[in-house]
């Protein structure tokens, strides 16, 4: 195997950041990017290393990352994270602490580049599946997406676990086991070793399947942009609140669909089903001298709490995750409800 396996068709940037764990997925995604900007002279790839902390070899794992990047003379940044106790468990907080490392990292016009597979990918439909999710999860992850102002870019996501071995086992590379992988109390860790083998056993294009299910539940999500893209805009006030008096003419479907995609742009925490019908019934419908508000549980990200009064319509997040924003001189809740504008900080 000498042909790249990675999507060149995504490599359309002149400056590329390499997530580098040190593993066997990133090693292979890095050593196919030093072959590429051999033959592509003018790229200019860096690589990035995150330090958790969560293991005791964790020190090592950074002077391995040195080691590689500096024979292959890759420019290596690394980055220690400290993790927040949100409740959220480890993979969550690791996940959430890394790529806010990326995002501070990355320069302008600079891509992130990181290295999931197939593999990953069916992983991710069936966490999203067991959750509960609709088309958007199960879309799971897409080859490209927007991040932090540039681009997330997975080229290796059509590739299995297993050509990426035979890729490392042909170039004798070198890479990290983290012993945490072999731990299946994590969710993920329990489908990649326990159920995936047996699913891939009985149907061994299982993973293939599963990428076309998500990319069709990724066209739906798509499409529904698309034709909701003008109701949304009719209904966001300059302030980026909802005017209710459209969404009251809906149907509840089309009603949520639309809440979805207005939190989704503010980078909001997605409440559930049940969550969205509160939201609208307990916040968007309440008197003018109520006072309501709503604090989804099993919400994944920062906790979101919504709010609304006379006069005043304000949003927040505990721990301050996001900042607090109040929308001065709003008409009464009865008429309008939001958030503001939300960014996540640091």
């Amino acid at each position: 195997m000498t042909t790249l396996t990675l999507n060149t068709s995504l490599l359309n940037s002149q400056s590329i950041l390499v997530a580098f764990s040190g593993g066997l997925d990133s090693t292979v995604l890095l050593h196919q990017l030093v072959q590429w900007r051999a033959l592509h002279p003018d790229v200019a790839l860096r690589a990035i290393h995150i330090h958790h902390g969560l293991s005791p070899h964790a020190d090592s794992w950074v002077q391995h990352c040195e080691s590689v990047c500096a024979q292959w003379q890759v420019s290596l940044v690394v980055e220690r994270v400290h993790l927040e106790d949100d409740g959220l468990g480890i993979e969550a907080q690791a996940r959430r602490a890394r790529y806010q490392a990326f995002a501070q990292t990355l320069l302008p016009g600079e891509v992130l580049m990181t290295a999931q597979h197939l593999d990953d990918q069916c992983e991710t439909f069936l966490l999203a599946l067991k959750r509960g999710s609709g088309p958007a999860g199960l879309s799971a992850m897409g080859e490209s997406s927007p991040f932090a102002g540039t681009q997330l870019i997975r080229p290796l996501l059509a590739q299995t676990r297993e050509a990426l071995e035979a890729w490392a086992r042909q170039h004798e590379l070198c890479w990290i086991e983290d012993e945490s992988n072999q731990d299946d109390t994590y969710d993920r860790n329990f489908l990649r070793l326990r159920v995936t083998p047996l699913l891939q056993q009985r149907w061994p294009h299982f993973a293939q399947a599963v990428a076309r299910s998500a990319a069709l539940c990724a066209e739906q999500e798509s499409l529904l942009d698309e034709l909701l893209a003008s109701d949304l805009a009719d209904c966001i006030t300059s302030r980026g609140t909802l005017l209710l008096t459209p969404l009251m003419m809906m149907s509840g479907v089309r009603r949520a669909a639309l809440l979805r995609r207005w939190l989704a742009g503010l980078n909001a925490p997605m409440p559930s089903r049940d969550g969205l019908e509160r939201i609208w019934q307990e916040v968007a419908l309440a008197r003018e001298d109520a006072s309501p508000s709503f604090s989804p549980r099993g919400v994944r990200g920062p906790s979101l709490s919504v709010t609304a009064v006379v006069g005043e319509v304000s949003r927040w997040a505990k721990r301050n995750y996001y900042p607090v924003v109040r929308v001065e001189n709003a008409v009464d809740a009865a008429c309008r409800i939001g958030f503001g504008s939300v960014n996540l900080c640091g």
